[in-house]
């Protein structure tokens, strides 16, 4: 089987519905259907802990942060298109007005003329 697929497949959570290409490829995948289990035997293991509270290892912070690396400050929630759009808006307005600007251009020079 793929592992692009395979892994595709094992960042959508087991309860959430598949298109019929990545089920049919979860119910033939024996790596795909031995996730499943898996994270459904640790989701069962984790309900029963109750209001118990574990504490992390030591260091378990600083390791996922150097692993993390250099964060460039964006919410990861927003989309590509309205990080874009943010990004560049400020580029379009200066465009928009550049055109308005010539616009008005043209139509003055043409009056004056006629």
């Amino acid at each position: 089987m793929s592992p692009i697929t395979c892994r595709l497949v094992s960042m959508i959570p087991p309860d959430m519905p598949l298109n019929r290409v990545l089920q049919a490829h979860r119910d033939q995948c024996s790596n795909c259907r031995t996730d499943v289990v898996r994270s459904t035997g640790v989701s069962r293991d984790l309900s029963t802990l109750g209001t118990e509270t574990l504490r992390a290892p030591e260091g378990l912070a600083t390791t996922v942060m150097s692993r993390l690396g250099e964060q460039d400050g964006t919410d990861p929630r927003q989309t590509l298109v309205v990080r874009l759009a943010v990004k560049y808006s400020a580029v379009a307005v200066i465009g928009l007005a550049t055109v308005a600007a010539l616009i008005a251009g043209v139509i003055s020079r043409r009056t004056r003329r006629g």
